[in-house]
């Protein structure tokens, strides 16, 4: 009778512990983690997942069972890539090429164009930073229902921007006032939008009480400040926490007033056939680093971001694609080389040793603390996104920081650390798996991948 009751028990616990087993919709064996948050990197582990989720990682000796299992031989695991700026305008059209709506019935082709160019690179999430407000019935549900198929989507309605005379573009949106920028801050975050985009052309007045509006509500702020209209100064002690595009820390500190005649000189002499912006831009970045008084501002200005745990966006794909120094060409690059003249040989040592400048900069301001994270803002999508994590290895970005940059950073700063950006039990299994390693050799990064989105394997069309 004991022997039979024995007998029972070991035979419940075998089904039991099979059943258990079962749960699990996929397994990665045998993989090289990294751990963003850590930057650590950890051997031999296998992932477990359910639905959408990771639910556990043991070591990779363990023996699993799941409905479908991925061997990882080894091979290197990170966190999908996270693209804190994007327009989606970059991917449906812009301008007069822009469709008016988002109709129900092409929402699908278009949400697989934005896949096409972003996930199927290893970005699996992305925030759109100005769209059109029309847009956005048809885009708050793709944020609101993510779907393994497409990349995960933040949303922040249209850029702000004051009143002014000229037709805006159509991803801005037009406020008179101070009270208008807070009704329209009210109305957005109505509509389920938790992030607010503040761009440089939105007066004082109308930032300040923009911002106000969007810190009471619990809102992530994110402002995009140039040209002097308002400094990062001031949007700091207005408590914007999230600035967008390295290259504005430079601009800051410029004041066109003062230093504006001496670069329009320098940019006469060195480039006098010239209109592109992007010789300027980096023309600007290196004046400032020859001039010992503006670039000990633009310093005194980092070290105020990081005092204020500030977090900056990178796009820097633009700039060294213009230079010829990245493995993607640019669409900004293609659009100057149809409307400039061929750059000579000195115009384009200059513009490499101005944006080896840019670089620098950006990496003592990493060493010192400022948190960056990927921001392309470009029609290149995925691939932009490789292409930065390239350009911050070749300026001497360690891959653990770059890979942390491209991943974790971006998900903390948009709130949503607690489901994405690391790989955790309790997060979303949102993964790349490298063919080769970028901790070998960084132009790995270009390499095959398999990624995993929503707990899926995303298939290439």
């Amino acid at each position: 009778m004991k022997t039979s009751l024995f007998a029972a028990f070991i035979l419940l616990l075998l089904v039991f512990g099979c059943r258990q087993q079962e749960e699990y919709d996929l397994a990665v064996t045998n993989i090289t983690l990294f751990d963003s948050e850590t930057k650590k990197t950890i051997y031999n582990k296998t992932i477990l997942i359910i639905s959408d989720t990771v639910t556990a990682i043991v070591d990779g000796d363990q023996k699993v069972a799941a409905k479908k299992v991925i061997d990882g031989k080894g091979r290197l695991v990170t966190p999908g890539l996270v693209d804190t700026h994007i327009h989606m305008t970059d991917v449906f059209g812009d301008y007069d090429a822009a469709p008016q709506y988002l109709a129900s019935d092409s929402a699908s082709f278009y949400r697989e164009r934005l896949a096409k160019t972003h996930l199927a690179y290893g970005v699996t999430t992305v925030a759109d930073m100005g769209q059109p407000e029309k847009w956005m019935s048809i885009t708050m549900d793709w944020q609101n229902t993510p779907d393994p198929k497409y990349p995960n989507l933040f949303n922040c309605g249209s850029a702000l921007i004051s009143d002014e005379e000229r037709v805006p573009y159509v991803s801005h949106a037009e406020v008179a006032d101070s009270e208008e920028a807070e009704r329209k801050v009210q109305e957005y975050y109505g509509k389920g939008v938790r992030h607010i985009k503040l761009y440089w052309r939105l007066r004082e007045a109308e930032m300040k009480a923009a911002a106000e509006k969007a810190r009471s509500l619990g809102m992530n702020i994110y402002a995009h400040i140039d040209n002097n209209i308002i400094s990062i100064n001031q949007a700091l002690d207005m408590e914007v926490r999230h600035f967008e595009h390295a290259s504005t820390v430079s601009n800051d500190v410029f004041q066109f007033q003062t230093h504006g005649d001496s670069l329009t000189e320098l940019m006469q002499l060195h480039y006098p056939e010239v209109q592109a912006y992007m010789p300027f831009a980096l023309e600007k970045i290196q004046y400032v680093e020859d001039n010992p008084d503006l670039r000990e501002r633009r310093d005194q200005l980092i070290g105020k971001m990081i005092d204020a745990g500030a977090s900056l966006s990178t796009t820097i794909h633009l700039f060294g694609s213009f230079c010829g120094r990245t493995y993607f060409d640019s669409s900004l690059e293609s659009h100057y080389r149809d409307e400039t003249p061929q750059l000579n040989q000195n115009q384009k040592k200059r513009l490499n040793a101005a944006f080896d400048t840019y670089m620098a900069y950006l990496k003592r301001a990493h060493d010192k603390g400022l948190a960056l994270r990927i921001g392309t803002d470009g029609k290149e999508g995925g691939k932009a996104a490789l292409s930065e994590m390239l350009l911050l290895a070749e300026a001497g970005f360690s891959m653990a920081d770059t890979l942390q940059i491209a991943t974790y950073n971006g998900a903390r700063a948009l709130n949503a650390d607690k489901h994405l950006g690391s790989i955790k039990p309790g997060k979303k299994a949102d993964l790349i798996i490298f063919d080769k390693d970028p901790f070998k050799d960084y132009k790995n990064l270009l390499s095959e991948k398999t990624i995993v989105k929503g707990g899926m394997v995303y298939l290439k069309q």
